[in-house]
């Protein structure tokens, strides 16, 4: 997953823990930064890895890269992989209960186009056959490399903002579809208000808490929702978003209403139900009251 909580944390896949598998840094035209990732071996027998460079592109969600075969680059404008080199250790085995450190440089060109480059390292290896088969699983594990080189162009539009109670209107989800037209990665962070119709805030979400990342020329969805509870009328929701250096704002209003007609046709019934009640009571009320009338009426002595 894009996002710099990731860059915390350790990848791990069938024995092989990569150390970090998320890193952000800024290069330099016609300089060279070095930089190393701690691969180590969890499980009890050797593990021959092989590393390769790839470029990479964001799935449809833009949630997630799509590593490009080896001989193939994304465009130039984003590639990373041309100016990535291995400084040691390009195939090894790490063995059982061990681990090692990858080196490897970032060196791009003079004429190297400003803005957020990105690639990564792919590595590969095998485990034993499943018990019954003679088949080996090849395993892939990446570590997603965002480089930022020269002037920021930040430029972040919304291309959707939804409000959507679910069926019992107990919740509403809002969906906001961000798209980076700018050149470099964007880490968009902030919150949906929503207000009623008299302008008081009633409620709120967080968009974005772990700082997931939007690549340049992508778009990605960001959901968060509000417990309505026993809501009703008009609502607005406006999302706030901060982004860039310096600090950008983005701001998007939506109008919703919440009609809960399912439990207004329960309170409903309830109401014709002891209005009823009330009326019934009140008919026999009158006729008790004119019967005891009349037989007074008859029988003054009583």
């Amino acid at each position: 997953d894009l996002s710099l909580a990731s860059a915390q944390q350790r990848l791990e896949v069938q024995g092989l823990s990569i150390t970090p598998f998320l890193i952000e840094t800024e290069i330099f035209a016609g300089k060279s930064s070095k930089h190393s990732v701690t691969l180590s071996n969890t499980t009890d027998k050797d593990l021959p890895i092989t590393v390769s460079i790839n470029d990479f592109v964001p799935n449809e969600s833009g949630d997630a890269p799509r590593f490009l075969p080896t001989d193939d680059q994304s465009a130039s404008r984003f590639s990373l992989s041309r100016w990535v080199s291995i400084i040691r250790q390009p195939n090894f085995t790490i063995p059982a209960g061990g681990e090692t450190e990858i080196e490897f440089s970032i060196t791009p060109p003079e004429t190297a186009e400003p803005g957020t480059h990105y690639g990564g390292l792919l590595f590969s290896f095998r485990t034993p056959p499943l018990k019954g088969t003679n088949t080996e699983v090849e395993h892939k594990a990446a570590v997603v490399i965002l480089a930022q080189l020269g002037k920021a162009q930040n430029n972040l539009t919304a291309t959707r903002f939804s409000a959507e109670p679910t069926i019992d209107y107990s919740k509403v989800n809002f969906l906001l579809s961000l798209y980076n037209q700018g050149n470099v990665h964007e880490k968009p962070k902030g919150d949906v208000i929503i207000t009623n119709w008299f302008g008081k805030q009633v409620g709120s979400g967080q968009i974005n808490s772990d700082v997931s990342i939007v690549l340049p020329q992508s778009q990605r969805n960001f959901a968060t929702s509000w417990d309505s509870g026993w809501s009703l009328g008009r609502y607005t929701a406006t999302a706030i978003i901060y982004y860039g250096s310096p600090k950008l704002e983005l701001r998007v209003v939506e109008h919703f209403w919440i009609v809960p007609w399912q439990r207004l046709m329960v309170v409903s019934a309830l109401l014709i139900g002891l209005i009823a009640l009330g009326y019934s009571g009140l008919k026999r009320y009158n006729r008790w009251v004119i019967k005891r009338s009349n037989k007074l009426n008859s029988d003054p002595n009583e």
